[in-house]
């Protein structure tokens, strides 16, 4: 088990510095933030009822964005994944898409101000003492694949109310747009 937590980790930088080093080529595409977000809920939801939690999607006009659909959706489902993974029994979690901006926010326990600037570097977790099992690459590797998109990927959180991460992707994304 710690061997596939450790071959798990070493695939995971390995992506992450392929990436950032422009070494994986983005497979661009027109895609729909809408059906991207519908597919995001899909895969996610029967995860967040397991959890006592409730899931909710809710969608503007749709978007439609050139980019790799398959990193993507790897970016958003690490933030949906923490979501329920970290803001407990009952929460209430949204992926929520206005624009071009996809929204995931929950009810959680929230991130202390002082760790907010440490939460997309690399091997980072925040309360060691979670039982979740990770690599702590997650989010660095949505913020890089985002970047790469040539967006944004924001956080903001309030102790004790939840936190909310938000991804702007530019309508020309992976192309050198810029949100």
């Amino acid at each position: 088990e710690e061997l596939d937590h450790c071959l798990a980790t070493f695939d995971a930088m390995l992506s992450l510095t392929r990436i950032e080093e422009g070494q994986q080529d983005l497979e661009l595409q027109p895609l729909s933030l809408n059906a991207l977000c519908q597919d995001l809920y899909e895969m996610a939801e029967a995860m967040a009822e397991s959890n006592g939690q409730t899931l909710t999607l809710s969608l503007d006009e749709d978007h439609s964005v050139m980019g790799d659909k398959y990193l993507l959706f790897q970016a958003l489902f690490n933030l949906v994944d923490n979501a329920i993974k970290y803001s407990g029994e009952g929460a209430k979690i949204e992926i929520a898409q206005q624009g071009n901006l996809i929204s995931i926010r929950d009810n959680g326990p929230g991130i202390p101000d002082d760790a907010t600037e440490r939460v997309f570097d690399r091997l980072v977790r925040l309360d060691p003492s979670r039982h979740n099992k990770g690599t702590g690459l997650g989010l660095a590797m949505s913020q890089v694949i985002v970047q790469e998109h040539g967006g944004r990927l924001d956080v903001h959180s309030d102790l004790g109310r939840g936190t909310e991460f938000v991804v702007g992707v530019p309508k020309g994304a992976g192309v050198g747009g810029q949100c």
